[in-house]
């Protein structure tokens, strides 16, 4: 009889690095290399061969779950559709982003109209980008 092995999680030290390298705007892929590079150097391996409860090694599968503690984290709302998420950052009358950068970077908002546009349209600029305009 074939025994199917439970999936560990990650160790909560490699989660956490990962994870501020993604809130430091660090890509997906680059998460992944810097993270297992991390991990070797700072786990020895006779520490992982006698940890039986958690994983050392970064695998593409734990980007997805980076970002939904992420969205926890920033109160973003994941039961919301995401122009809806959209619309309560940029609205007009009285946005609620998740965070004022976000407000201030914000140079355009058109929001997504069932029956009346096809799409939103969204312009943001960084400050430095705004200081040469």
């Amino acid at each position: 009889m074939a025994f199917r092995n439970a999936r560990l999680p990650l160790h909560p030290d490699v989660h956490k690095y990962a994870r501020l390298l993604l809130m430091k705007g660090v890509s997906g892929p680059s998460v992944y290399t810097q993270t297992n590079m991390w991990s070797q150097i700072t786990f020895p391996p006779i520490k992982i061969a006698w940890d039986r409860y958690h994983r050392y090694t970064y695998l593409p599968y734990d980007t997805t779950s980076l970002y939904r503690s992420l969205r926890l984290l920033m109160g973003i709302s994941q039961r919301s559709l995401p122009h809806e998420n959209l619309d309560s950052w940029f609205c007009d009358g009285n946005p609620v982003p998740f965070t004022p950068e976000l407000t201030a970077a914000c140079l355009f908002y058109q929001p997504y109209i069932l029956g009346q546009t096809d799409r939103f349209i969204l312009i943001l600029s960084t400050p430095e980008q705004q200081e040469c305009a």
